[in-house]
């Protein structure tokens, strides 16, 4: 009988959201709530439900994606204060609004527990786990209990650069080390940004040490070669690198309107506050002049815009929960009779943005596991799967994204196309300046290594797909031109071998990232 498992995989990610002074805090408040929001109601949670399930002996595993940019973001002192201080302004706004709502028990019922998250969510971070998440997720893995995927640097849409592997395998590496930094040791997995996959990059990250990878479906049905066990299994490459398929039925299971998290009984996420009370009942929150952004004070579910009953959520959060694990249960059985394999396996994604989007999402995924418990599948991750994988067919995988309809064409719009031309000359002068300059030091160093890090920062998909979906474009514009300008002004300096260095020490303080940085990755492979 093959054995069949269940993989659950959760991708964190964040734009390099960091503002280091109060006028910038209080101009991209909206933006910087975001990547607190996830702080406060995906990591920490995850870090709370792994303790409750340790506790009562249920077996769980699952797979994690932690980017760079996410890594350097959490383990910043200013980011981490900032944090701290923006709990403080929402314990508050916590105050103010027990107060206003006293008198109706519904919705002071749900103030209450707002606020005792709000404290909670302080203490933990503060003094439970001295503002260092990544030790803990760390330590999670050293238990067995997660498994961590390296990845880019940023999250570059990878195929754009198929025609200059210089930058493929600078970003590759400079993600390499990065977890190497974070973590203290090497992961066996690669997380490709946007599931972005394109003949020939299996190739780099098989040269980086890689063992496998995770596609998009796609990349396996619509091979020229025909998959003998679907996406239930993996394959191999001609690299050769192990390549595992995403679940496609995740994508609805998740899908914020149609699927699980669509519930009507569930927290509806457009009713907050910070968009219903008059300005001066959202102190201090939010300040004075300030553009309105959710706050986490959110009163009705998606029923008519009924008060939200936490009860009524949690028994639908258990029975989800339950229906997810049997219909997965199922799909596998299915599976496991059509294979001849020592195997089968679904890999589930799930990205900490729609986590954060869902109220209940680490109630239902503690569920998922609680109930898993007793299923017919066990829970596990791909590095243990592809050792115990044998007799692996070798496919050529086909062209495919997780963006868009699969190829990634979001990133090229009307709307956002004029940005591939900066990107792509910036990558030609690096290249070339990564040759011409192999052996400098000094200011001339510094000078390069914040040009990659400046390019590296430009290459993100979040600028493109914030433009082409009309959030935050402005700002993602603004970051885009910015990094790129700073790239063009150090290519300038280089060829009339000027450097301001007020200039230089200015935009290294704006982005602390990657100091480790040697620019000579970008240099030509003999």
């Amino acid at each position: 009988m093959n054995k069949k498992n269940l993989v659950l995989l959760i991708e964190a990610n964040s734009p390099y959201f960091r503002h280091i002074d109060e006028e910038g805090m209080k101009k991209n408040g909206a933006l910087v709530s975001c990547l607190f929001d996830s702080i406060s109601n995906v990591y920490l949670p995850l870090l709370s439900m792994c303790e409750r399930l340790e506790k009562d002996n249920i077996p769980f595993k699952f797979m994690m994606v932690i980017t760079p940019v996410l890594c350097t973001l959490l383990k910043d002192d200013k980011v981490q204060d900032q944090y701290i201080q923006w709990l403080e302004n929402k314990s508050e706004l916590a105050k103010k609004e027990i107060e206003r709502v006293c008198q109706n028990a519904e919705l002071l019922k749900i103030a209450e527990n707002q606020a005792e998250k709000i404290t909670k969510a302080r203490d933990d971070f503060e003094n439970k786990y001295s503002k260092d998440l990544l030790s803990q997720f760390a330590q999670l893995q050293r238990s067995g209990h997660v498994e961590f995927l390296g990845t880019c640097a940023t999250d570059a849409y990878l195929p754009h650069y198929i025609n200059t592997p210089e930058i493929i395998s600078a970003q590759i590496e400079t993600g390499l080390h990065s977890f190497k930094e974070f973590f203290a040791e090497l992961p066996d997995g690669f997380w490709l940004p946007e599931s972005a996959y394109v003949p020939g990059l299996e190739k780099v990250i098989r040269s980086y040490g890689y063992n496998y990878t995770v596609l998009d479906p796609r990349a396996f049905l619509f091979s020229k070669d025909f998959v003998d066990n679907g996406t239930f299994y993996p394959v191999k490459t001609q690299s050769p690198l192990i390549a595992f398929a995403k679940d496609q039925s995740s994508v609805i299971d998740f899908n914020l309107e149609k699927g699980y998290p669509s519930s009507p009984v569930y927290r509806n996420e457009n009713r907050d506050i910070g968009f219903e009370l008059d300005q001066n009942a959202l102190l201090p929150f939010i300040s004075e002049n300030q553009s309105r952004f959710a706050t986490g004070f959110k009163y009705f579910s998606k029923e008519n815009d009924s008060v939200y009953n936490m009860e009524k959520a949690r028994a639908q959060v258990i029975a989800d929960a339950k229906a997810f694990v049997e219909k997965h249960a199922e799909i596998l059985k299915k599976a496991e009779a059509c294979s001849d394999c020592s195997f089968v396996s679904q890999i589930i994604h799930v990205s900490s943005k729609t986590l954060r989007k869902w109220h209940e999402s680490i109630d239902f995924l503690e569920n998922v596991f609680r109930f898993g418990a007793e299923a017919d599948f066990e829970f596990t991750c791909c590095g243990v799967l592809s050792k115990k994988a044998d007799n692996l067919q070798e496919i050529n995988p086909y062209q495919s994204s997780s963006l868009g309809t699969g190829y990634g064409e979001v990133l090229l719009t009307g709307k956002n196309a004029w940005m591939m031309r900066y990107l792509q000359k910036a990558c030609e002068r690096i290249v070339d300046l990564a040759d011409r300059f192999p052996t400098d030091t000094g200011l001339k160093a510094r000078l390069l290594n914040l040009g990659v890090k400046e390019l590296m920062l430009a290459q993100s998909t979040a600028w493109g797909r914030m433009i082409d979906e009309g959030v935050y474009a402005e700002y993602a514009r603004k970051v885009f031109s910015d990094c790129i300008s700073s790239f063009t002004t150090v290519f300038d300096s280089l060829g009339s071998n000027v450097v301001s260095t007020e200039w230089l020490t200015e935009v290294e303080a704006l982005h602390p990232i990657f100091p480790w940085m040697n620019y000579r990755i970008f240099s030509k492979k003999k």
